[in-house]
């Protein structure tokens, strides 16, 4: 037993370091309830990652991104509407301009022609009216700019789909190990218990001559390694609660219990996606390719002249540089034309870096198509290797009970040694650690599998591909 305990733990606190560094990255407490509310929870493993899915604040904060690239959608689709302003203005113009006209006509009695001169404009001017104004034609500019709006907002939920699918997976690594060690802890008590009735028995043989002090130390260090084991267990068993208190948002005193079995979520049957297409990451990066396609196009488009339709309908004060003493209506309307016919061949330069986005995005879909396809072989083969794994250790484990019996028989019968005996128990109890490793091990394949697909859910949903 003491062999085969070390060898656990020492896997277990590798595991523990694995899992520590997996939840840092993907999960952030949650300050939602406070500490002094006590909510027994029980919880299966899909019922925990439903939880943490619906209120990490990763995924709150995700699914405001989305919200936000929304708006941005909605933005580039008011382009199509006319822009109208209200404006009201009032300007102190000085000095005023004369008209001095010279009629070249004289007065009788007068020596010097008659001229009249007379102030142009008024010192206060006031002016209040709408103006309006519509794009008639831009090449199609505004359709290409709403398409690439939409494609990032493809992209943020398909972020957001992959943050999902992270979370769920620090859910189950941390629900699987508090799991595990919750199952080692009532392993390692039973072997115990077993080991202080041994200790009892040989401190009666040694006081009634019949023991010897190498029987009794035996025993005695067996229970004090058992000991050992049983409150590690305990401590990375609270640790991995913990952990999982944290990622369901509940308070640290919260009760939560595990209603899954470590052997039904190791041999769990799992459904793989039907097309790669529709795993997160490559749904993100082709989102992101179809924006900077039309952000392409976009630029494109910009060679073109644009016209705008503009009208504006005023009362000012004066009426018009001629009627400078009353106010009245004035309006104006007609068409603008607009033409970069030389930008600095900055639209060209940008071309050029839109189309090596492009070029890099379909780099990385064949870099994502593999790494997707290499994750999920290699959680295959931790699947199957826990699967083999679990029949090799029942056969060990049935075999050691068989020996088990037969030690015991032996020593009854005054031909076996209570070394034989103690070395069989230790085989059982190796055996049963054995059996629940791989069980451990086939749910933390498991768990790798639907990350690397991508998936927050133990169902893949199938999803219509968005339309290029």
């Amino acid at each position: 037993m003491s062999v085969a305990m070390s060898a656990t733990v020492t896997r277990s606190r590798i595991i523990g370091i694995a899992l520590a560094m997996t939840l840092v990255t993907a999960a952030t407490p949650c300050f939602g309830q406070p500490s002094s509310v006590v909510r027994p929870t029980s919880l299966t493993q899909r019922q925990a990652v439903q939880l943490a899915v619906g209120q990490h604040p990763s995924l709150t904060a995700a699914a405001q991104a989305v919200k936000a690239a929304q708006a941005r959608t909605s933005q580039t689709q008011t382009a199509w509407l006319p822009r109208v302003k209200l404006e009201a203005s009032y300007m102190l113009i000085g000095p005023l301009q004369e008209l001095e006209i010279d009629t070249g006509l004289t007065m009788p009695g007068q020596t010097e022609p008659v001229v009249v001169n007379k102030e142009m404009g008024s010192l206060h001017n006031l002016s209040v009216g709408l103006s309006a104004g519509w794009r008639a034609f831009e090449a199609g500019a505004r359709a290409v700019r709403t398409d690439a709006a939409r494609a990032l907002e493809q992209a943020a939920r398909a972020k957001a789909d992959q943050q999902a699918s992270q979370v769920a997976y620090a859910v189950r690594a941390s629900y699987l190990a508090a799991r595990f060690f919750q199952e080692v802890e009532g392993a390692t008590a039973g072997s115990k218990k077993v080991a202080e009735g041994e200790l009892a028995s040989q401190r009666i043989r040694r006081k009634a001559g019949l023991g010897n002090d190498l029987d009794l130390a035996r025993a005695q260090s067996r229970v004090a390694q058992l000991d050992a084991q049983l409150v590690r267990a305990q401590q990375e068993r609270l640790r991995a609660l913990s952990t999982l208190r944290l990622l369901l948002g509940l308070p640290a005193n919260a009760n939560v219990t595990l209603l899954d079995d470590l052997k039904s979520l190791g041999s769990a049957a799992l459904v793989p996606r039907a097309s790669t297409q529709l795993h997160p990451v490559r749904k993100q990066i082709d989102a992101l390719q179809r924006a900077t396609e039309a952000e392409h196009a976009r630029l494109g488009r910009t060679y073109w002249p644009t016209i705008d339709v503009v009208g504006t309908v005023k009362y000012q004060y004066p009426k018009s540089p001629f009627h400078t003493d009353e106010a009245g209506p004035a309006f104006a309307a007609g068409a603008v034309l607009k033409w970069n016919v030389f930008d600095g061949d900055l639209t060209r330069r940008r071309r050029n870096e839109t189309e090596a986005k492009i070029a890099g995005l379909k780099a990385q879909q064949k870099a994502a198509t593999s790494e997707i396809g290499r994750k999920r072989a290699d959680a295959q083969a931790k699947i199957s290797t826990a699967t083999s794994a679990v029949a090799a250790a029942q056969r060990i484990l049935k075999a050691a009970k068989v020996y088990q019996r037969a030690a015991e028989a032996s020593l009854e019968a005054g031909t076996g040694t209570r070394l034989e005996l103690s070395q069989a128990s230790d085989a059982v109890d190796q055996g049963r650690l054995a059996v629940l490793k791989a069980h451990f091990d086939g749910g933390l394949g498991r768990a790798a599998y639907l990350l690397a697909d991508g998936r927050s859910t133990d169902s893949p949903v199938a999803k219509k591909e968005p339309r290029r």
